[in-house]
């Protein structure tokens, strides 16, 4: 379903989940009457319940994004990161605990050249948000959510040290997520991070996304 107006294009799907007894509906809003050089997605999210039992679900957006060594990504209020998946570097395991950013100061720096490649999950604040600056192109990527509705977040960074296929390429996943880690019986019985959806329940959180230019 699309909707166009004067300020805003808005998609809306429904539909039955296939692996939980749940509709999911998601609501797609463009805002195109912002200011100049900023553009705003916002993603509504919604879903119900149609089981008679509560039953235990993963949800995790997943944008995907190119780096270039030199980018920074900033996550205020993190403090601490576990780690779910590690390659190429051996001074983390699967199931430890981190500080964030891994190597140290208030943020982290795309590194050239590097190697490895690493899943990470991390509880956020109550106002959760995540940026990414390219100060090369003066471009950022904000990612805003609230850290009550969805309280973590899923960071997929491959720094060179991943490619299913092909050569070893850089780029980064920010996935604000309801349970960790990917896989949901390890949510629920390794993790202990898997909600549950009660019968009737409807759950609702919305994920802003936001460029802007000129920024370095």
């Amino acid at each position: 379903d699309l909707s166009t107006g004067p300020t805003e294009t808005v998609w809306r799907g429904t539909a039955r989940c296939g692996s939980v007894p749940a509709e999911f509906t998601r609501v797609v809003t463009l805002d195109h009457g912002g200011d100049p050089g900023t553009a705003t997605i916002r993603f509504d999210y919604r879903l119900g319940a149609l089981a008679d039992r509560a039953l235990p679900f993963l949800w995790s957006a997943h944008p995907l994004f190119g780096l270039t060594p030199g980018m920074r990504l900033e996550l205020p209020g993190v403090a601490r990161v576990r780690v779910a998946a590690v390659h190429g570097r051996h001074d983390l395991t699967p199931g430890q605990e981190a500080d964030w950013p891994l190597d140290g100061g208030d943020r982290f720096t795309v590194p050239a050249p590097a190697g490895w490649a690493m899943k990470l999950f991390a509880t956020v604040p109550a106002v959760a948000r995540a940026r990414l600056t390219d100060p090369r192109r003066g471009e950022t990527l904000e990612l805003l959510w609230d850290g009550q509705a969805v309280p973590l977040v899923g960071l997929w960074l491959n720094m060179g040290g991943w490619s299913p296929r092909g050569d070893p390429y850089y780029n980064l996943a920010v996935e604000p997520c309801h349970g960790a880690p990917d896989r949901l019986d390890q949510a629920v019985e390794d993790w202990g991070l898997a909600p549950f959806l009660r019968p009737g329940e409807e759950r609702a959180w919305r994920l802003t996304v936001v460029l802007r230019e000129g920024t370095r």
